[in-house]
């Protein structure tokens, strides 16, 4: 599968930041080679701020990362789901995503990994294999502080100026 090749490109990030940690080079990639990117954020995590900072800093740092690819506001989405309660509403996630499924009409889906612990990560990696299973190709981000392992199935190859470009903007 060469993902450069898939039109529409829909990201999936629990957290503000985990799309950008996970996929970041993967993303600037498939920016800069012309595919349309839709970015869906199920949480902002505004109770997990630390004390000292504003509790909307996490939904700043990612608007901040959105203006930077020159992402326009139909791009992306933030929703307001309680970090570490997704699985509260598992229903609605998937319901999301569904809705999403049937208005962008996704050729490849990225998001958590199926062996993430971080219990939100699972829930959107769960309902993200529910909802396109039978439609499109999904490929998974692993971040390291959340697994025990890896299953590394798929590499992007990202050149020096796409890794410098991560490495400033994340």
């Amino acid at each position: 599968m060469e993902i450069i090749r898939k039109k529409n490109v829909l990201i999936l990030s629990p957290h503000t930041d985990d799309a950008e940690l996970g996929a970041g080079g993967t993303i600037i990639k498939l920016l800069e080679n012309g595919n349309n990117i839709r970015w869906i954020v199920f949480s902002s995590a505004e109770e997990s701020v630390p004390d000292g900072f504003d509790n909307d800093s996490l939904k700043k740092e990612f608007q901040m990362v959105t203006e930077e690819l020159k992402l326009s506001a139909d791009q992306f989405e933030i929703h307001n789901f309680k970090v570490r309660y997704l699985h509260e509403q598992r229903q609605e996630v998937l319901q999301l995503l569904y809705d999403e499924r049937k208005r962008y009409k996704p050729d490849l889906v990225i998001g958590p990994s199926q062996n993430d612990v971080h219990q939100d990560h699972q829930v959107v990696s769960n309902e993200m294999i529910r909802a396109f299973k039978n439609t499109t190709s999904i490929l998974a981000y692993e971040l390291p502080w959340n697994h025990f392992n890896f299953n590394s199935q798929y590499f992007v190859r990202l050149n020096e100026k796409i890794i410098q470009k991560k490495k400033y903007h994340y």
